[in-house]
């Protein structure tokens, strides 16, 4: 029994170390933000939880008996980042999506019916035509700001 645990323990760690280093050279390798998202939550989900996994088998063959309290504590890490990964990535994938950044696409137009009942504050959608101004509700607000200034008279 402990050997079928031990096999299961090192499949375990391989796997997740195979899906860690996959994501760390994707994180590299991809070409756009989405994709590069897409790896590193290959990394955090697939990788680390396959390592966790793997360590809660080695509980069981522990030479002072089954060690309960760390698979426990095993088990939470797990049920943690297998919530609050993919929750986090879609957050931060649909963040940028709403400010206009769109994925690269290989030959294919982008579909602009994907932005409607997004917030995007740029016209056109796209962040690169924010400059250094930082926001678009900053550069909006110092170009009305600057106009007035020049003309002189407000007006009541």
């Amino acid at each position: 029994m402990e050997y079928v645990i031990e096999i299961l323990t090192w499949l375990c760690l391989l796997t997740g170390g195979f899906f860690c280093m996959v994501g760390g050279l994707g994180l590299i390798r991809l070409p756009d933000f989405y994709s590069r998202t897409h790896a590193g939550g290959i990394t955090d989900t697939l990788g680390a939880g396959m390592i966790i996994v793997g360590l809660m088998f080695q509980t069981f063959v522990q030479p002072h008996g089954w060690h309960w309290m760390a698979f426990v504590k095993l088990w939470g890490i797990l049920a943690f980042l297998f919530f609050t990964s993919p929750t986090g990535g879609h957050a931060l994938v649909r963040a940028a999506f709403s400010h206009g950044l769109r994925p690269q696409l290989s030959g294919e137009a982008f579909d602009e019916s994907l932005m409607e009942g997004e917030n995007c504050p740029v016209p056109g959608g796209s962040l690169s035509t924010l400059g250094d101004a930082g926001t678009a509700d900053d550069h909006g607000a110092g170009a009305d700001h600057d106009a007035d200034d020049e003309g002189g008279a407000t007006s009541a």
